[in-house]
Order: C-alpha cells, then sequence, then structure tokens
C-alpha cells in the first residue's frame, strides 16, 4: 500500500486545489539519474554536497588505490536517492512554503 506526503501551504484559499501529494517509496529516476532529479526537483545544497562526495571518493580512491570505491559510493548514492528521495522532497518543500505536512 503506497504511503503520501500531504504539503499544504500555510495560506491556501482552497486546500483541495493547493495541497501538493508526495509518494513516499522507491523512485526509479532518482535511483536511475540521481544528481540530473536533484537538480530537477531543486534540492541544490544536497546535488552539491553529492558532487562534493563523489569527488572525494574520486580522490581517495586515487590516492589509495581502490579501484571499486567510487563506483559502491556512487551506487550506495543512487540507492539512497531511489529510498529517500520523496521525503528529501517533502521536507525541502515544507521548508521552502512555510506549509504543514500531514
Amino acid at each position: 500500500m503506497a504511503s503520501f506526503y500531504a504539503l499544504t501551504p500555510k495560506n491556501c484559499r482552497d486546500p483541495a486545489v493547493e495541497t501538493l501529494f508526495i509518494r513516499d517509496g522507491f523512485s526509479w529516476a532518482a535511483f536511475l539519474l540521481p544528481l540530473p532529479w536533484m537538480l530537477y526537483r531543486r534540492l541544490w545544497l544536497i546535488a552539491a554536497l553529492s558532487v562534493a562526495a563523489l569527488f572525494a571518493a574520486g580522490l581517495v580512491a586515487e590516492g589509495f588505490e581502490l579501484e571499486g570505491l567510487s563506483v559502491a559510493f556512487g551506487l550506495i548514492l543512487s540507492l539512497w536517492t531511489g529510498f529517500e528521495g520523496g521525503h528529501l522532497r517533502a521536507m525541502h518543500l515544507e521548508k521552502e512554503a512555510g506549509g504543514s505536512r500531514t
């Protein structure tokens, strides 16, 4: 059974029209293309931190000659984004709009 986040702005006139529903579950788009998905959803800070972490993992992998580290980190990032993408988006929209989550 699917669950959803329901986000309603504080000063909405018609909650039936202005309420946004975000599915809380695995997102294939976020899993397959994590960075473009974050940028499309305007999760700028999380995307920048992900790029920095991927870059750092690449540097560590090159420095210690750990060939699979950057690939493993990319897979972990994809899994995390796939499973937590809806939650991240709901938290971002809640902060941005000042709405309430039900």
